[in-house]
């Protein structure tokens, strides 16, 4: 049975392997290759979730309450981004991925130092 598992995820392994030489050797989809070609297969979602937070720092934080408060979710915000970053490590790319983190981790050092000023 065991054997039978393995077997089975060894196939389908070999089947997405396929599919992604299909996704890359496409000429239709050449156009949006740029969209998806920096992450891992398994990790395509992480793009959306990057916009996510892009436009919950940059449209929504700037209308919320006080000064101190939108730099504590910022803080809040970035400390959050940059585990989720370092946990899913989503690029093909090790360095991009550290590049990520290491930007995260500025943006985190921008609210610390604007939390230090409005104090």
């Amino acid at each position: 049975m065991a054997l039978r598992c393995q077997h089975l995820g060894f196939i389908a392994g070999q089947a997405q392997k396929s599919v992604l030489l299909l996704r890359d050797k496409s000429p239709n989809l050449e156009p949006y290759r740029f969209l998806y070609s920096d992450y891992k297969p398994q990790r395509w979602a992480y793009e959306v979730y990057e916009m996510y937070r892009r436009l919950l720092l940059v449209g929504v934080l700037p209308l919320l309450g006080d000064g101190i408060v939108r730099v504590f979710i910022g803080i809040f915000v970035c400390i959050w981004t940059a585990h989720i970053a370092r946990e899913l490590w989503p690029f093909n790319r090790s360095t991009t991925c550290v590049l990520l983190v290491v930007a995260t981790l500025q943006i985190l050092f921008v609210y610390f130092c604007a939390s230090l000023i409005l104090t």
